[in-house]
């Protein structure tokens, strides 16, 4: 895991936290003073991040802010290029029910 820290006016930090596997780097979380946002430290953090990120190989960047507004809003400032995520997920349960059911219908069958 990488922890960026940057100090700006008055020694308030503006925080990410980097963390990446062997494909990509992802932005897991971010911290500044809400006072401190129009000074430009997030955007300097996330730069000098994502230089030394590039220096390491990586070179694509999961930002993970594309559906909160107010986030996407300001990343957008970076032209991010937009990538769709899905996911599947089996609902729970179902496979043990199924599987009774089957019990059940077999048990059925042989009486």
């Amino acid at each position: 895991m990488k922890c960026g820290l940057h100090k700006c006016l008055q020694g308030k930090p503006a925080a990410v936290i980097t963390i990446y596997d062997t494909h990509m780097a992802h932005g897991f979380s971010a911290a500044n003073d809400p006072g401190f946002r129009d000074t430009g430290a997030v955007s300097l953090l996330l730069f000098e991040i994502w230089k030394d990120l590039q220096n390491r190989g990586f070179h694509r960047y999961n930002i993970m802010a594309g559906n909160t507004p107010r986030l996407a809003k300001f990343f957008a400032g970076f032209n991010p290029l937009l990538v769709p995520y899905y996911s599947v997920e089996r609902p729970k349960g179902i496979g043990f029910r199924y599987e009774l059911y089957q019990l059940v219908k077999e048990y059925r069958n042989q009486s």
